[in-house]
C-alpha cells in the first residue's frame, strides 16, 4: 500500500492495526472487549490509524483501506443482536 501522504510503497499497519480497522464498525468498548484491550488502546489504535491514512473519520479509514484492498465486505450480513452489521476482513491473500 502507498502512504497516502508521500506515496512511499512501503507503507505498512501492524496486525493489530489491521485487527482494529476490521472492527471500525464497532464501538471502541466493543472493539476492546472483541480484542481483549482497553478502550484506550483502541482510541490508540484509531489515532494512528486516522494519521497514518490522513484519514478525518472513522469510516474514511475503512473507505481508504477498502479502496487499497487491504479491507473487504462480506455481502453476508449477521444480526448481533445490537443490529445488523456487515462483516469487514482482511483478503485472505494478505
Amino acid at each position: 500500500m502507498k502512504c497516502p501522504r508521500c506515496g512511499y510503497s512501503n507503507f505498512s499497519m501492524s496486525d493489530r492495526e489491521l485487527q482494529v480497522a476490521s472492527l471500525l464498525t464497532l464501538a471502541n468498548k466493543e472493539i476492546g472487549a472483541e480484542l481483549n484491550i482497553t478502550e484506550h488502546t483502541v482510541r490508540a489504535h484509531v489515532a494512528t490509524l486516522m494519521n497514518k491514512l490522513t484519514a478525518v473519520s472513522r469510516t474514511d479509514v475503512l473507505l481508504k483501506l477498502m479502496s487499497e484492498g487491504i479491507l473487504t465486505i462480506d455481502r453476508d450480513f449477521e444480526d448481533d443482536g445490537k443490529g445488523v452489521r456487515c462483516k469487514i476482513h482482511p483478503p485472505e491473500s494478505l
